[in-house]
């Protein structure tokens, strides 16, 4: 039984992962944390006092998602467009 439930959760893992996720585990775990840094450093509330809510807001947002590297890219246009 424990042989056909572990074949059964397999076949679901592989259906749940797709290819684009399995590339951002692995580039993430390479790349997210330097991005994060740079992100928190670059959306610094401190930095806006005249847009201190948006950024304030992405800051928080970054928190969020830093081990999540896709994430991190569309924050990072986002940062660049509006602060």
């Amino acid at each position: 039984m424990n042989i056909l439930y572990r074949f059964i959760n397999r076949i679901k893992f592989k259906r749940l992962i797709k290819s684009n996720e399995s590339k951002n585990v692995v580039v993430g775990m390479v790349k997210a944390k330097t991005l994060y840094k740079d992100l928190v450093v670059m959306a610094h509330p401190d930095k806006h006092p005249d847009k201190r809510a948006i950024a304030e807001d992405i800051t928080s947002r970054l928190t969020c998602c830093k081990y999540d590297y896709a994430n991190l890219l569309k924050l990072k246009d986002e940062i660049e467009k509006k602060l």
